[in-house]
């Protein structure tokens, strides 16, 4: 979710999600555990989707 990666790279503590909506763009990376309801975000670079494999393969259809 971009705006996660927006919230976690400016600081802000956390933003309210939907990960089960708007798939395959919404929703956290692959195997990104919620712990008591919060995640931790996964420590690589790009603007989150890398890590979605269905959304992956989306964006490579694009190009």
């Amino acid at each position: 979710m971009f705006c996660l990666n927006i919230a976690g790279g400016m600081g802000l503590g956390g933003n309210e999600c939907y990960p089960d909506v708007f798939q395959p763009f919404g929703g956290f990376a692959d195997d990104v555990p919620v712990v008591d309801g919060y995640i931790t975000l996964p420590d690589v670079p790009g603007i989150g989707f890398e890590l979605k494999s269905n959304l992956y393969e989306v964006m490579r259809g694009v190009c």
